[in-house]
């Protein structure tokens, strides 16, 4: 049996005081989801503002590569003026000035879409663009001055001059392509190591959301678990002292259902210990004042008989022999209500003493021999050499009811038993009878008081002797049962722990 001692008492009145603990349970469990659920929209706030930052970067990154892609054909597209333009200055054909006008206009289409994406990003590569634009402007200044040139015939040493014009130029723009082409690799190498930190960002975030998700629910779990384990610890404890009429352990702390329950458990120990009390006295007045005038009756009756030896005839001895059963009956079922007061209460003490098994069983046949012999039913010992520590009337008390209930029911002319075998703690005895044997609904029910099987109340009895036997063997610490199948005989068992052979 759980005691005080044994409990988590002061630690669960200690969290008890908590405001979370405080609340009913229905209301805990609100809490306990709510908690998660803000968590939970934090990190889905969190989480997605991670995730947008990580798309700004992939449309930055997509960008970069636009603006790589228009370097990449404005190249092209400078490389093939250059070359239309050298040749236009060196020959003069219209062609090759059709050719580069084309070309210069395709690349302002280019450099416009350049603009816009960087105008868009804010990128620092528009003042070179601008530059490179520029040089643009100095290639149709060229071709006015060519145009010029070729109207007035001009010899080969201002083309020549301008050839020069035009590499140096060219070389101006390779130097800003290239710039430009770092500048945006630079930009895109940024970008990249952004967009891998904002992943691992997202990777770091799922993770240790779904880490505080765990931990939290465990947390919360737990809090929760350990209020009400220990609480219902303390009340199950209450509960199974309830019936024992023993003092209960320390209030359940808190505010809630439990709390209450415990409260009632406590009211209804005081309510139970007074209807004890009240129970007890009324029993011991009863019995006393019931069992004098009934033995004043039998003392009467055995006066009657001895002072006037064969003066009755046989239907008074018979009527006399009925009043002094029936006397005999009640004052058994006195004494019985006494015992079963005095074991229930705990009020009953033990005087314990190693017993020899078998002797007691010899002893406890010699008794019931002439009720066995009346009805045919041989009585037989079969019990091992062994020795318990018991009250030595008692457990007389518990044999003799087992075996005559055994007698009552056994056929004519079969056996009852009586075993005790040891085992490595206690002693098992053991009666069994060939009669008709219990269904498994009244085996249940048979230790009950006032507890009577169809058979048993056509038998006779007051439906104490087997809850008395039971509370004797319980207190000698021993348990007590039965074995049957209908049609097969009963077996009633108990135990009793097992004591060593006393010494002479």
């Amino acid at each position: 049996m759980p005691t005080s001692k044994s409990l988590p008492v002061i630690e669960i009145e200690h969290l008890s005081k908590h405001p979370l603990f405080r609340l009913r349970i229905i209301h805990k469990g609100l809490a306990l989801a709510l908690i998660p659920l803000f968590v939970n929209a934090v990190w889905i706030f969190l989480l997605s503002s991670a995730l947008a930052h990580s798309h700004g970067l992939l449309q930055q990154e997509q960008t970069q590569a636009e603006i790589l892609s228009h370097l990449n054909r404005i190249t092209v597209l400078l490389t093939g003026s250059f070359g239309e333009l050298v040749s236009y200055a060196s020959s003069g054909d219209e062609l090759h000035k059709t050719k580069t006008s084309l070309l210069n206009a395709e690349i302002e289409v280019e450099f416009d879409k350049l603009k816009q994406l960087t105008a868009r990003e804010g990128n620092q590569i528009e003042p070179l663009l601008n530059q490179l634009l520029g040089t643009l402007d100095q290639d149709s200044q060229v071709l006015s001055s060519i145009d010029k040139s070729a109207q007035s015939n001009e010899d080969l040493m201002p083309r020549v001059k301008r050839l020069r014009q035009l590499i140096k130029q060219i070389g101006k723009k390779n130097r800003i392509l290239v710039d430009i082409v770092k500048e945006n690799e630079s930009r895109l190498q940024s970008l990249n190591v952004e967009a891998e930190e904002a992943d691992r960002n997202v990777r770091n975030l799922v993770a240790a959301g779904l880490g505080c998700n765990l931990i939290l629910a465990l947390i919360l779990v737990l809090l929760l678990v350990k209020d009400i384990k220990g609480r219902l610890k303390m009340l199950v404890a209450n509960a199974q002292l309830l019936p024992k009429h023993l003092p209960l352990t320390a209030h359940v702390g808190g505010n809630d259902e439990l709390s209450e329950l415990d409260t009632a458990i406590h009211a209804a120990s005081v309510q139970l210990a007074e209807a004890a009390e009240y129970r007890r006295a009324l029993t011991q007045m009863m019995a006393h004042d019931l069992k004098s005038p009934l033995s004043s009756c039998l003392i009467s009756l055995e006066t009657i008989g001895a002072a006037n030896p064969g003066s009755l005839n046989e239907k008074q001895e018979r009527q006399i022999n009925r009043i002094r059963s029936n006397l005999g009956t009640l004052v058994t079922l006195i004494n019985d209500l006494l015992l079963l007061e005095s074991l229930e209460t705990g009020h009953l003490v033990l005087t314990p003493e190693p017993e020899s098994v078998r002797e007691l069983i010899d002893a406890t046949i010699n008794i019931l021999q002439p009720i066995a012999q009346s009805k045919s039913v041989r009585l037989l010992n079969e019990a091992e050499r062994c020795y318990i520590a018991v009250d030595r009337n008692r457990i007389l008390q518990v044999l003799t009811n087992l075996v005559s209930n055994a007698i009552k029911f056994a056929p004519t002319n079969s056996d009852v038993t009586v075993t005790a075998e040891q085992n490595p703690t206690c002693v098992r005895v053991a009666v069994i009878d060939q009669g008709r044997g219990l269904s498994k609904e009244d085996a249940s029910r048979l230790f009950q008081k006032f507890k009577q099987t169809e058979d048993g109340k056509k038998a006779g009895g007051t439906g104490l002797g087997l809850a008395l036997a039971k509370l004797i063997v319980e207190a000698h610490g021993g348990k007590i049962g039965v074995d049957s199948e209908p049609g097969h005989g009963c077996q009633f068992w108990f135990t009793i722990p097992m004591t060593n052979e006393p010494t002479e």
